[in-house]
């Protein structure tokens, strides 16, 4: 096996925990090393496993010296999207350079399909999650936290804003506005009703939430793995998106022992089985999600049922067993 490099690009915490997570990984699995690296120095013979999908697409011109193993993760984005369609197109004008594309869903894989991308070089390996760090029991009560002990207490860990720091506009494949939607369908119906928000950019929910006037607490950790957390002072997370690669926040609530209410898209679609592990509702269904959630809030062994559903399914995406995922269909594995 060559050497192996993660290229992560600058100002990519999340992509970087995932780097990390997988090097951590091989190095105890297999005793491999695998530094990571903001942008690759020339270099030859070597595995490059770019986690930044922007900065292999961003370098077209640093070169790349054909001794090289070249391996492109990409985890969302339509080719029909005004926004992700010039990706696809330099990403076509490269992809013979690359051996794997990597995603982390099936939707995905069919959005590379239908831009052109070779069945041969896309493998779909989930995302993985720290089961040990999403198990503690939360180091923040309700109370340190801004959370009435007996609210109903909606999680929503991602972001979802555009524009400034703030995130005033809404980046809607993430579906703050169907999100809004669900808050405002179950506010008249459950007085309790209080949103726990995380990550940076969510001015656009905060200024519906005012809007709509649920209360709500957002807090902005320093990095992410601080949103640890925040998952058990959650009675359930709702991802209302209409495009993931994860979200990561879906195998962390699964890890946490929390209820997910999704609609049907990224790794949701693939591993939630609709009342068994979860519950799922169309893409733009806000009238499907407020159900779930109401139905959820209603029927505590039904909560039962899929924490513990879902607790089972989140022991197979561990970082070691995705980690000897990439190791055996990807880093071993001879070229495409």
């Amino acid at each position: 096996m060559l050497p192996l490099l993660y290229v992560i690009g600058r100002n990519t915490w999340a992509l970087k925990e995932d780097a990390l997570a997988l090097s951590d990984s091989l190095r105890r699995q297999f005793s491999i090393t695998a530094p990571l690296v903001t942008t690759p120095s020339p270099v030859q013979n070597t595995l490059l496993h770019y986690i930044n999908r922007y900065e292999y697409l961003d370098n077209a011109d640093a070169g790349i010296h054909p001794s090289n193993r070249v391996l492109v993760t990409w985890y969302h984005g339509a080719p029909d999207d005004p926004d992700y369609a010039p990706m696809y197109t330099r990403l076509l004008g490269r992809v013979d350079e690359i051996e794997r594309i990597i995603t982390s869903c099936q939707s995905t894989r069919q959005h590379l399909l239908t831009a052109g991308i070779p069945d041969t070089k896309i493998a779909v390996i989930p995302l993985g999650v720290d089961l040990a760090r999403y198990r503690q029991p939360s180091a923040r009560g309700r109370a340190e936290l801004g959370i009435p002990v007996d609210a109903v207490c909606i999680g929503s860990f991602q972001t979802d804003g555009l524009g400034n720091d703030e995130g005033d506009a809404p980046k809607l494949i993430k579906g703050p506005d169907v999100f809004l939607d669900v808050i405002a369908r179950l506010y008249p119906r459950e007085p309790r009703l209080f949103v726990l928000l995380t990550g940076h950019q969510r001015g656009y929910v905060k200024a519906g939430l005012r809007q709509i006037g649920v209360p709500f607490a957002h807090h902005n950790f320093a990095t992410h793995a601080d949103t640890a957390a925040c998952f058990r002072a959650a009675d359930l997370i709702l991802i209302a998106s209409r495009e993931e690669g994860g979200p990561k926040a879906f195998t962390e609530a699964w890890a946490a022992g929390i209820p997910v209410i999704s609609t049907r898209m990224g790794m949701p679609a693939d591993h939630v089985i609709d009342g068994e592990n979860g519950l799922l509702a169309n893409v733009d269904d806000a009238v499907g999600l407020a159900a779930a959630v109401q139905q959820l809030i209603a029927q505590p062994e039904l909560r039962a049922r899929i924490v513990a559903g879902g607790t089972r399914a989140v022991a197979a995406l561990t970082w070691d067993i995705i980690a000897a995922r990439h190791m055996a269909e990807l880093y071993q594995a001879g070229t495409a």
